[in-house]
C-alpha cells in the first residue's frame, strides 16, 4: 500500500534500499568483445594510432633466460600509441606466472619465473598484434 512500510524499515532505510539496488545495475560489469574494442579503438584512430611493429623489448630474459631465476625484460611501447599489452609465458607444464608493471612514457616492467626446464614460448602482444618477433621460443 502506498504509504506503508515493513515493519523495522524506516522510509530513510527503504530509499537507500533502492539507490542501492540501482547502482547495482547501473555499475554492473559487462564483458567486452574483440569487436566492440576494434570499434573503440576505430572511434579513437583519427587521433591515436597503435602499431605493435614499433615496440620494442630488451633485457636478459630474452637473450639469456635462467631457470627457477627472474627473468627480466623491459619493453618499450613509447612510439607505438595507445592500447594493452598483453604478455604470457607457456612452459612445458602450462602457463608461468608473468609481472608487468608500467614505469613510465608506456615503458613496462615484464618479470618472469620458468620453473621447469625446457621450451618455454613468451608471448607479447600490443593489442591483438604481436610484437616483432613474439612469440618468442626460450629454452631454459
Amino acid at each position: 500500500k502506498p504509504g506503508s512500510h515493513l515493519p523495522g524499515h524506516t522510509h530513510h532505510t527503504l530509499h537507500a534500499e533502492h539507490r542501492l539496488r540501482m547502482l547495482r545495475q547501473q555499475t554492473s560489469t559487462k564483458k567486452v568483445s574483440g569487436s566492440d574494442h576494434q570499434q573503440f579503438l576505430t572511434r579513437r584512430s583519427s587521433k591515436i594510432m597503435s602499431d605493435s611493429h614499433s615496440v620494442i623489448c630488451s633485457g636478459s630474459a630474452l637473450s639469456n633466460p635462467k631457470l627457477e631465476g627472474m627473468n627480466k625484460m623491459l619493453v618499450d611501447c613509447s612510439r607505438a600509441g595507445v592500447n594493452v599489452l598483453f604478455v604470457a609465458v607457456l612452459g612445458p607444464g602450462g602457463q608461468e606466472q608473468v609481472h608487468v608493471k608500467h614505469k613510465e612514457d608506456n615503458k613496462f616492467l615484464v618479470e618472469f619465473i620458468m620453473k621447469e626446464s625446457g621450451k618455454h614460448i613468451l608471448y607479447i602482444k600490443w593489442g591483438d598484434q604481436n610484437i616483432p618477433g613474439s612469440p618468442f621460443l626460450l629454452e631454459v
